[in-house]
């Protein structure tokens, strides 16, 4: 029995220095390139059923800019005849335009793209407002994902999962609007919302109703 007990703490233990951890280098790092290297190098993500997703609302014949894009799996993915930009903090192929959002290195392009992807990013940019605009400016359309702070999260949880911003739904929501950038929730995926942004005529502002049904628990 003491056994039994000696081992769960050493599992608590384990876990919360594991954490720690985390913390510390969301603290220290603007941009943790090291955890990006090993996202890059590291295959499919745990997260790819997002791509999947983000992929079936992107039309045939677009083009597209991946920003983040690590193992680049969403290229996959896209409809016959997309084109596919790779950007990311990581040059995992001589195709990939190097970004660093944290340090304010955007990618330069020689004209919008159809799509902007921006999925699994936004929760690490310290800089939100700014981030936004640069993004938007760079494709007609954005599909972007946010895990807004839900009941029960702490400051530390976010923190250990890297992330350097905490914003809760109608907080992003009231900085697009600031942005003057036309949105809607377009689904969602596990606690993220995914939502669409476009500079194009036609959208229409979406209220949280509309994502009844669409979250995915």
């Amino acid at each position: 029995m003491l056994d039994r007990t000696m081992a769960r703490w050493l599992d608590h233990i384990k876990k919360w220095v594991i954490e720690a951890v985390f913390v510390l280098r969301t603290v220290l790092f603007r941009t943790d390139v090291r955890r990006w290297q090993r996202v890059a190098k590291g295959g499919a993500p745990s997260w790819d059923e997002r791509n999947k997703q983000i992929a079936e609302l992107i039309p045939a014949n677009s083009s597209v800019l991946d920003l983040g894009a690590g193992p680049q799996t969403l290229r996959g993915y896209l409809s016959p005849g997309c084109t596919y930009q790779p950007c990311d903090v990581v040059k995992s192929s001589d195709d990939v335009l190097l970004c660093d959002f944290n340090g304010g290195i955007y990618p330069q392009v020689e004209r919008p793209f159809d799509f902007v992807v921006c999925s699994g990013v936004l929760e690490y940019i310290r800089d939100l407002s700014t981030f936004l605009d640069a993004t938007i400016a760079l494709g007609d359309c954005t599909i972007l994902t946010y895990t807004p702070v839900q009941n029960g999260d702490t400051l530390w949880m976010r923190a250990a999962e890297g992330w350097v911003n905490h914003l809760k739904q109608e907080q992003l929501e009231e900085l697009l609007d600031k942005l003057g950038v036309q949105w809607d929730i377009i689904g969602g995926w596990h606690h993220q919302v995914m939502y669409k942004l476009c500079r194009c005529e036609g959208d229409v502002h979406s209220s949280v109703a509309k994502l009844e049904g669409s979250m995915r628990a």
